[in-house]
């Protein structure tokens, strides 16, 4: 079986990351990691690892301490960020347009390198700040996906979502084409405002997978996560 993880975003690695790395994933399969990550100082963020300043390549060695494999290894700046995506009508009080653009976006580019790459039976999509109450069973969830294969897997803790099925966006499990389309929302992000999709993370990923004929469960394999947030 092999297994890959996408990790994305700010660098907010925490104690339940190292949980999750640690003593979520079975060790009996090596898992390829995806990592795309901004270059934000520690002092931007609580949440952000003194360390991460000093040696952002730390995360390489613990991971490849713990026999998983890094394929891709992405810092950089955050880009310039584009004022228009500030224009669209369709927002809600909790709309933080700039978070929703660098979310997306971090998440698009881990997955360029995953959509090139060899096939994978699961793909998982974690954040930096998050693990879950309990060991992931790949077998479990490789029998589900291939049974369902249009259908990801996902936590029923902070869902959320207007007009659209609620749905978390933190988490993911599913098989390589479903989880590579998970991943291509930031192209289509105008398009999507522009077509009345309400300017929220949830919302926008919830109707991307729709749109793409991809459904969820919120299922017990899956049912907490932690974080700080």
């Amino acid at each position: 079986m092999k297994v890959a993880c996408l990790l994305n975003g700010q660098p907010r690695f925490t104690d339940y990351f190292f949980d999750f790395v640690s003593h979520k994933l079975p060790r009996e399969i090596s898992v390829d990691w995806f990592i795309y990550l901004w270059n934000q100082k520690s002092t931007d963020d609580s949440r952000i690892p003194t360390w991460w300043d000093e040696n952002p390549h730390k995360i390489i060695n613990i991971l490849t301490d713990l026999s998983h494999s890094v394929i891709d290894f992405t810092v950089v700046d955050f880009p310039t960020y584009d004022t228009t995506f500030d224009t669209f009508q369709h927002k809600r009080p909790e709309s933080m347009p700039r978070n929703i653009w660098y979310m997306f976006k971090s998440l698009y580019e881990a997955g360029k390198n995953l959509q090139a790459s060899t096939e994978y039976d699961l793909v998982i999509k974690i954040r930096p700040d998050l693990t879950t109450d309990k060991l992931i069973n790949y077998d479990t969830c490789l029998e589900f996906i291939k049974k369902n294969p249009n259908i990801i897997i996902t936590s029923s803790y902070h869902t959320w979502g207007f007009n659209v099925k609620e749905i978390n966006d933190w988490f993911a499990i599913g098989d390589h084409k479903c989880m590579s389309t998970y991943t291509k929302v930031f192209p289509n992000l105008k398009k999507y405002c522009q077509a009345g999709i309400i300017q929220h993370p949830e919302s926008l990923l919830a109707s991307h997978l729709i749109l793409n004929d991809i459904d969820w469960i919120y299922s017990n394999i899956i049912n907490k996560l932690t974080g700080k947030n």
